[in-house]
């Protein structure tokens, strides 16, 4: 297969491009986030197994979407519990119900219990009819996406932690180990973890294989679409003229960053955006990635003198190995951060290499326009 942009790929998408990602959960409230490819009401609503095994709802929260661009809104809701908490130690359950569109019109109405939720087909995924619990977001035996509170006795408290996550990093990709350890868990009746804290770097925005930027200036841009343009100040044009593989000069010596990789620097809020959902989801990936053919067609100067070709192509392809194993991973990372309440910060790489290392580093970047 050949490369497709975005934009002739994306109505046969489904309505959630990334997510749900669990979030916060505490004994008075749960969040989820999403990102979506329309505005929706979206209506989070809780539930518990009574002792006939049926799903009795806990607590239920409303929030409207906010749009990043045309074709691009994230929206974290919270369910409150009131009065009646959540139970330590408890096993509790989560569907999400939507209502495009008239967005602002019913901010604090509940969206029908009646209306699209995650079992809807074109919701999660765009064709429902046989697919398997990877990928609905459940585990074998259970009937939507689910979380465990921690438990009262600290000796029973089960914690996954991770670090850093690089699309083409060498090495195997281990967030995705995470959902056989849930799986597991669920299958053998044993205590599930119930919070992952990830303490690393969520993206490297300073060191991205080229045929990953060239594949996120193009759903970026097509997903931000309707926005002013963002022109990179002190540099006077926008980040999707810079090509990838050319940017190192303008970030080492105008921005001042310190990375040692800045070649491929994400510079637009587009290209951000477009980043995370890549790390979290396989949704708006492209069947295959664009060839090196066709980067050098969208940037005809980046195509190197035909001695030199040779080892481009080697190292592109490389590249596109690497990128290959971390999508395929991807349907497991999506089902584990569906079913476990995950706690995030934000590291240096996910805008340069030593990002706020010292008051001196801050003197010299900050003090120009671009940096």
């Amino acid at each position: 297969m050949s490369w497709t942009p975005l934009a002739k790929r994306f109505a046969d998408l489904p309505l959630i491009l990334s997510g749900p990602l669990l979030r916060r959960v505490e004994r008075e409230s749960v969040t989820v986030w999403l990102a979506l490819k329309e505005p929706c009401t979206v209506t989070l609503r809780v539930y518990a197994r009574n002792e006939a095994g049926e799903l009795v709802e806990q607590c239920e929260g409303t929030r409207q979407s906010i749009r990043l661009g045309d074709r691009l809104h994230i929206v974290a809701v919270t369910a409150h519990t009131g009065a009646e908490a959540l139970q330590w130690g408890g096993l509790y359950y989560y569907n999400l119900f939507f209502q495009t569109g008239d967005v602002g019109v019913h901010a604090d109405t509940p969206v029908p219990a009646t209306a699209a939720h995650l079992g809807t087909p074109g919701v999660l995924i765009a064709d429902l009819a046989g697919a398997d619990d990877l990928h609905r977001l459940v585990y074998p035996g259970q009937p939507l996406p689910s979380f465990m509170l921690p438990p009262e006795d600290i000796n029973l408290l089960r914690i996954v932690h991770g670090s850093c996550r690089k699309p083409h990093g060498v090495g195997s990709e281990m967030l995705s180990a995470l959902d056989t350890l849930l799986e597991s868990a669920v299958r053998q009746g044993r205590q599930r973890p119930q919070q992952l804290f990830l303490t690393g770097d969520q993206i490297y925005a300073d060191d991205v294989a080229t045929p990953l930027l060239f594949a996120l200036i193009d759903a970026g841009g097509f997903l931000l679409a309707g926005n002013r343009e963002e022109v990179l100040p002190g540099v006077d044009v926008p980040a999707c003229d810079l090509a990838p593989g050319t940017r190192g000069d303008i970030i080492r010596y105008r921005a001042l960053f310190t990375t040692t990789t800045p070649r491929n620097q994400l510079m637009a809020l587009a290209e951000y955006a477009a980043m995370y959902l890549f790390a979290w989801s396989d949704i708006a990936w492209p069947a295959d990635l664009p060839g090196i053919e066709e980067l050098w067609d969208a940037y005809p100067k980046t195509r190197p003198h035909r001695d030199d070709q040779e080892q481009a192509r080697d190292e592109y392809a490389a590249q596109l190995e690497q990128l290959a194993g971390f999508r395929s991973t991807l349907p497991q990372v999506r089902r584990a951060l569906a079913n476990i309440a995950t706690y995030t910060i934000c590291d240096d790489h996910e805008i340069t290499d030593d990002w706020f290392l010292d008051g001196l580093w801050c003197q010299r970047v900050l003090a120009g326009p671009l940096g």
